[in-house]
């Protein structure tokens, strides 16, 4: 897609759904509380949203939370 290209509809709209949603707090599979890291995407335009990703580190990080650095020690 070239920056002269519009960002199809459906697309700016699954994003601006994403971005009103609320953060979950608790995992649906385990319970445990769930992290959150901010994540940008952004098209070839100009246009960007940050969203923030649950990570549960009991099931996504398989309890090894030395894959994941806490954004407060970065």
């Amino acid at each position: 897609m070239s920056q002269s290209q519009e960002l199809p509809p459906h697309i700016k709209e699954f994003f601006d759904k994403l971005s009103a949603l609320p953060k979950p707090e608790e995992c649906r599979k385990c319970g445990s509380k769930l992290m959150h890291v901010e994540t940008t995407f952004f098209s070839s335009g100009e246009q960007f949203w940050t969203i923030p990703l649950p990570v549960c580190p009991k099931c996504d990080l398989k309890g090894n939370q030395g894959k994941f650095i806490q954004p407060d020690v970065c």
